[in-house]
């Protein structure tokens, strides 16, 4: 049976019921989305478990064997030996640049501040010497017009017309001073709204200054976990995966052990910004070259040597015989992670 209903009858017209069926389709494509994105992490994450799991029956096989599991126990022992190093750079990059950022911050302020009052003032002295021309050139005018105002009658025409001549040029004049006056004044309001400029950060030289501080700091650990080549073998440990690594027999691998444990005892009782890393940073100074004016982190090439006695009792001819270079290159070799934290 034919419906009698028009189209005005029902509670939504055509138009209307398009406009709601596009919405719930982008609705509907938005969760289908979602879903698919949601079942993808799902898998990814069911993914990395599986692997999570592998490497730990692997683990539970390799320690179940007493020479494999030592090497293991030396592995974790050196990546534990380079964390603990990266850790300590990081933290000593954060609280250099703490330590100096805010007085260097409160030094840029102060000097923008002293230069936009420099500024204001100047446009205030200009200002202050156009009125000081302007009430001159208006004295004028109201001479002139008492002037005029005395020279009436027929007899004093002549008179007048001069007055008032010399009266209109003195009007004209003062023109372009209430302009400029309005222009100053315009000026040294906006100077006073005006935002201070971004403080651009930590000027190069002391931004080398800590770079060359980390760098002095990875030397030291290096030169402390330099012992049965425990640095070269951390350096190992954080390059390659424990099936990959290797580190000599069970006797290598205990003797190995033996000396990371007493390099940490070391390594825990001195402190990051220690007086010593501090000279060290000084003497890198004689050492570092730059590729421009601009850049912040030493050639590699020009730090490819350490030295465990100070470059400047090397220069004033105090060095020992027993003080040989060591060559290596802790920023080119990113040792402990060290370019991660030099600043640009």
């Amino acid at each position: 049976m034919p419906s009698n209903e028009r189209e005005s009858d029902l509670p939504y017209n055509s138009n209307e019921l398009t406009i709601r069926a596009q919405d719930i389709l982008e609705q509907y494509e938005a969760v289908r989305k979602e879903l698919g994105e949601t079942i993808a992490e799902r898998d990814n994450l069911r993914q990395k478990m599986e692997r999570l799991w592998t490497q730990f029956r692997e683990l539970e096989q390799v320690l179940a064997d007493p020479e494999q599991g030592t090497a293991a126990i030396v592995y974790y022992r050196l990546r534990a030996v380079w964390s603990i190093c990266q850790q300590q750079l990081a933290t000593l990059a954060r609280q250099s640049v703490d330590r100096l950022i805010v007085p260097d911050r409160q030094r840029y302020e102060q000097k923008i501040a002293i230069a936009l009052q420099t500024k204001r003032q100047a446009m205030e002295e200009r200002k202050s010497q156009i009125q000081a021309e302007r009430a001159s050139i208006y004295a004028t005018v109201l001479r002139l017009e008492e002037e005029l105002k005395k020279n009436t009658g027929f007899h004093r025409a002549i008179a007048r017309r001069s007055i008032e001549r010399s009266l209109q040029t003195a009007r004209e004049r003062l023109i372009p001073y209430d302009a400029r006056i309005k222009e100053l004044s315009k000026q040294i309001e906006s100077l006073d709204q005006e935002p201070l400029p971004p403080y651009p950060g930590l000027p190069i030289n002391v931004r080398r200054d800590i770079n060359l501080l980390l760098i002095a700091l990875a030397q030291q650990n290096y030169l402390l976990f330099r012992a049965d080549n425990v640095a070269d073998h951390a350096l190992t440990a954080h390059r390659k995966t424990l099936k990959e690594a290797y580190f000599g027999t069970l006797a290598d691998c205990q003797k190995l052990d033996r000396c990371i444990r007493e390099a940490l005892v070391t390594f825990r009782s001195r402190s990051a910004d220690s007086a010593s890393v501090r000279r060290r940073a000084s003497d890198l100074r004689l050492q570092a070259r730059y590729l421009n004016e601009e850049h912040t982190v030493p050639i590699p090439e020009t730090l490819n040597f350490i030295h465990e006695t100070k470059i400047s009792d090397q220069k004033r001819g105090f060095a020992s015989d027993f003080d040989q270079p060591i060559p290596v290159n802790v920023l080119a070799l990113n040792y402990w992670n060290l370019q991660d934290v030099l600043m640009p």
